[in-house]
């Protein structure tokens, strides 16, 4: 289970979202998934907090809806909210137990098969390759595959089947009044510190700078913080801290 997740956003331009290199698989930050009691009521908050928020659609087998905020590296926050119980969900029982905050985040691989071929290789414990897909309000259908780690701790692999834009939207629905760019880095504390050392190395295979450990709380970076003023603070609460470690990658 994620503990604690930070997120620290991207100020500068033109910068892709924060990837994790080994010798034959490349991952970048797909998105964030927050699980919130109230969407419309999320909605409205993070829009007075300066970001553009768009209604995602709905996931049919899921019994979950969601809202985007869509950033210019291609990352994103997904806002998930639950119309109705469903039990047999992860994140729907973290909601219920916890409140509402981060509850998982998702990686997209170059070649989802192979890169699971030798993230498997190094260590990896999952399932296997799942279809998924969400309802637009448009009407379309967008699709893709998932590959869920065995433990919580990890993200998950996520990868389009259908054309990207479908699951994330382009053009002025990445632009935010607050400035926000991208998501700089991303900070997880898990339970046992053992999974440190299988974590970054394994999963994340041998990230091109060696991670560093922070306790950070999340804090939203943008063109007025490089000018001095107090940048925004996103929500977030840990679900449990005890006995900690904090394993940080960024660029």
């Amino acid at each position: 289970m994620i503990d604690l997740a930070a997120v620290q956003l991207r100020a500068k331009e033109n910068q892709p979202a924060p990837v994790a290199k080994g010798a034959h698989m490349a991952f970048s930050l797909d998105h964030v998934v927050i699980a919130v009691s109230d969407l419309d009521r999320a909605i409205l908050d993070y829009s007075k907090l300066g970001f553009t928020v768009l209604r995602g659609g709905e996931h049919p087998h899921r019994g979950s809806i969601n809202a985007l905020i869509v950033f210019k590296d291609g990352s994103y926050f997904e806002l998930i909210g639950f119309p109705r119980p469903v039990p047999e969900f992860r994140w729907w029982e973290i909601l219920q137990k916890a409140g509402p905050g981060f509850v998982d985040f998702a990686l997209l691989p170059a070649n989802l098969e192979e890169d699971l071929k030798e993230a498997r290789s190094r260590g990896f414990a999952g399932g296997e390759i799942e279809p998924g897909g969400r309802l637009t309000p448009s009407g379309e259908r967008a699709e893709w595959q998932t590959v869920r780690p065995l433990s919580h701790d990890l993200p998950f692999l996520c990868a389009d089947t259908t054309p990207r834009s479908l699951r994330v939207p382009e053009g002025d629905a990445r632009n935010h009044p607050n400035g926000a760019l991208g998501i700089a880095r991303l900070t997880v504390a898990v339970q046992v510190s053992k999974i440190i050392g299988h974590y970054c190395p394994t999963v994340l295979a041998a990230a091109a700078r060696t991670p560093r450990y922070s306790s950070a709380a999340p804090q939203l970076l943008n063109s007025s913080s490089r000018r001095g003023a107090s940048p925004p603070t996103v929500p977030w609460r840990p679900i449990s801290i005890n006995e900690a470690r904090v394993c940080s990658l960024s660029r």
